[in-house]
């Protein structure tokens, strides 16, 4: 058998399938037993892609939320994407957020109303003390259920969380670290006013002070130093002499441009102009705290 009978034979062959084909369906009048079959094909990927992409949105969502939960709970603030999903998929943990949110802005600027770093302290032992209260407040409520009081004060833990973030992420800061001490301020405080008087010529007559104290064993010690320099046939020292002897010490205190200066006054002044742009910054005023419920 040659190759063109072969051939012959194959087409013979193929021609003879589809007339049998084409005699079947005739006979049960299906035409379209292909494309059914085709289309019930075609929709099965479609229905195993959309499940996938189902599959896929839902981990993602889950991750999201996880993410969202784990950061609330470490006190760390929501980037806008996050806020943005919970806005969208979870209302109730979006207010929650958002109050704690407000909250923190609150304390912060707080934080940066301060001028000293003990003020500091008393501002983050009082935030302390309230979350304290809010806690014990809950607690021996017997009105609240106690799935409800667990919430609460889960809730009240996340804000607390995002407090000690807040004033931990404030005392790293160059502006915390550039606060004076109350004593400090006080230095300053008090040498700034000493120089004016000196430069307006005021002296500090209030009986029994600590100054006019100092001042009169000051020129006893002028008086002294004067007539024990001096060999014991010489005369008294003058009036004049211990008036210039006086003199010379008191020109050893600080002018008002040098108490101006000390790194004392630099750091208060710094802390005035800090607490200044803060309050400039949120209207001059604090808002009132956020009370966090769950409704």
């Amino acid at each position: 058998m040659n190759i063109a009978m072969m051939c012959s034979m194959n087409t013979y062959t193929q021609t003879m399938k589809m007339q049998m084909k084409w005699q079947q369906k005739k006979a049960s009048g299906n035409y379209t037993a292909r494309s059914d079959s085709a289309a019930k094909e075609t929709t099965e990927k479609k229905d195993i892609q959309t499940r996938l992409l189902e599959d896929m949105q839902n981990n993602s969502s889950a991750n999201m939320k996880q993410q969202i939960s784990t950061k609330m709970m470490a006190g760390k603030r929501l980037s806008s994407a996050e806020m943005e999903y919970l806005k969208e998929n979870d209302p109730q943990t979006y207010q929650k957020a958002r109050a704690i949110e407000m909250e923190r802005e609150a304390y912060e600027r707080r934080l940066k109303q301060c001028r000293t770093k003990e003020e500091v302290q008393r501002v983050k032992f009082s935030q302390a003390a309230a979350s304290l209260a809010t806690v014990k407040e809950v607690e021996s409520n017997p009105s609240i259920p106690k799935g409800k009081k667990l919430e609460l004060m889960m809730q009240e833990l996340q804000k607390t969380n995002a407090m000690s973030d807040t004033d931990r992420a404030y005392m790293q800061s160059r502006e915390y670290k550039s606060l004076p001490t109350e004593a400090e301020k006080r230095k300053a405080e008090e040498e700034l006013e000493k120089a004016k008087k000196n430069e307006m010529g005021i002296e500090d007559r209030t009986d029994d002070s600590a100054e006019e104290t100092s001042d009169s064993t000051n020129e006893k010690a002028v008086e002294e130093a004067l007539t024990d320099s001096r060999n014991p046939d010489d005369p008294a020292p003058s009036d004049a002499e211990l008036k210039a002897a006086k003199k010379t010490i008191t020109s050893q205190e600080k002018t008002r441009l040098q108490a101006e200066v000390t790194p004392e006054a630099r750091k208060v002044r710094r802390a005035k102009a800090q607490a200044a742009y803060a309050a400039a910054s949120f209207g001059g005023t604090a808002p009132a705290a956020v009370d966090i419920t769950i409704s």
